[in-house]
C-alpha cells in the first residue's frame, strides 16, 4: 500500500512541476523511481542531477510553499520508499 502513496505523492508533486504547472521550465523538478529500483528520488526534469538550492527555492516560491516544509515532505516520501517498516513508526493513527 505504501508503493501506492508514493505514486500519488510522485504524481502530484510531478503535476505541479508539468508545462502547465506553475514552476519555471528552468526548474522544474521530477520525482520518480531510481532506474530498476523503488527509491523515490528528485532529479531536475528530464535528467538524473540533483537539484540544487536554487531549483528548490525556485520550486517552493512558485508553489507558494515553504521551502522547508516542502523539503520535508519530499525527504518523508523518499524515507517511506527506502524503508516502510521504519517509517511506520511515524504514521499516524486515527481513532474512532
Amino acid at each position: 500500500m505504501y508503493q501506492d502513496a508514493i505514486k500519488l505523492a510522485q504524481a502530484v508533486f510531478n503535476n505541479l512541476n508539468s508545462d502547465s504547472g506553475p514552476v519555471p521550465s528552468a526548474n522544474r523538478l521530477e520525482m520518480k523511481f531510481e532506474a530498476g529500483t523503488t527509491l523515490s528520488r528528485t532529479y531536475k526534469k528530464g535528467t538524473t542531477t540533483a537539484p540544487d538550492a536554487a531549483d528548490w527555492t525556485a520550486v517552493a516560491t512558485a508553489l507558494g510553499y515553504d521551502k522547508t516544509k516542502l523539503l520535508g515532505a519530499v525527504s518523508n516520501i523518499a524515507m517511506l520508499s527506502h524503508d516502510a517498516a521504519a517509517f511506520a513508526h511515524a504514521a499516524p493513527t486515527h481513532g474512532g
